[in-house]
C-alpha cells in the first residue's frame, strides 16, 4: 500500500480531499489526520477488523482502550448511558477541546475497543479537519495517537509518515499542531470524579468547574 500525503488547509477545508479520507474509513480503512492536541489515526468503531489492525500499527496492547472523537453533543448520547448532571457543565467549559471524558458506554460499542471494560473515552475536538470528517462519516471515529506505542507522540504528518509508511493510503498534512501535548483524562463514572491524566488541562482549570474533583491518581 502507498501513503498518500495530502494539504489540508485548516481554515479552507477541501471538501473533496475530506470525502476521500471518509471513503477510505467507510471501507475499513485507517486514516491519519492533525487534531487539536497531536495528529492521530482513526477508523469505523464498529469495524472490527480496522480496530485490530489499529493495535497492530501501534503496536498497542489490546488492554489499552482506545477512546472515541465526536463532532455532536447528539453523537455523545448515541453512544453512553448514564450521562451524570456535571455532563453538561464540562462540555460548556472544555468542549470542543483538550479534555477526554469516560462515559458508561452502551452495549452496541465493541469490546475490543475498551479492553472489556464498561466504560468508553471521548471527546469532541478543536480541530475543523477532524470534526469535518467525523460529519462526512456520520459517525464517531475510534482515534489513537499517530505513533508506535511508547514513541514520541507527532506532531506534523511528516512524522506519521515515518512511523506508518505504506501501511495506511492516506495522511491528512494539516500543518503542525499547536498544542503537542496530550489531552486531560476525567472518570466520569465514579464519585466523585476522578483525573486520571492531566494533559492539556491542568488541574486547577478543571477545578474552576469542578471544585472537588480528586487529585489525579498516581
Amino acid at each position: 500500500m502507498k501513503e498518500r500525503i495530502i494539504p489540508i488547509n485548516p481554515n479552507q477545508i477541501d471538501m473533496a480531499v475530506i470525502q476521500l479520507a471518509a471513503d477510505y474509513i467507510v471501507k475499513g480503512e485507517i486514516v491519519a489526520f492533525p487534531t487539536d492536541t497531536l495528529y492521530g489515526i482513526g477508523c469505523d468503531p464498529f469495524n472490527i477488523k480496522a480496530i485490530e489492525k489499529m493495535f497492530s500499527l501501534k503496536s498497542r496492547s489490546k488492554q489499552k482502550p482506545i477512546n472515541l472523537l465526536i463532532e455532536s453533543e447528539n453523537q455523545l448520547h448515541e453512544i453512553t448511558e448514564d450521562l451524570p448532571t456535571i455532563t453538561q457543565l464540562l462540555i460548556e467549559d472544555f468542549w470542543p477541546g483538550a479534555l477526554t471524558l469516560i462515559f458508561k458506554k452502551k452495549k452496541t460499542i465493541p469490546s475490543i475497543l475498551t479492553s472489556n471494560l464498561p466504560s468508553i473515552g471521548i471527546r469532541m475536538p478543536n480541530n475543523p479537519i477532524i470534526l469535518e470528517l467525523i460529519r462526512k462519516v456520520k459517525r464517531p471515529l475510534a482515534v489513537t495517537s499517530a505513533n508506535i506505542s511508547g514513541k514520541p507522540n507527532t506532531t506534523n504528518a511528516k512524522q506519521v509518515y515515518e512511523n506508518f509508511r505504506k501501511e495506511i493510503p492516506l495522511i491528512l498534512d494539516g500543518g503542525e499542531t499547536s498544542a503537542g501535548k496530550e489531552s486531560t483524562i476525567i472518570d466520569l463514572t465514579v464519585d466523585p470524579p476522578k483525573i486520571l491524566r492531566e494533559g492539556i488541562l491542568r488541574l486547577e482549570e478543571i477545578r474552576e468547574t469542578l471544585p472537588y474533583i480528586e487529585k489525579i491518581s498516581d
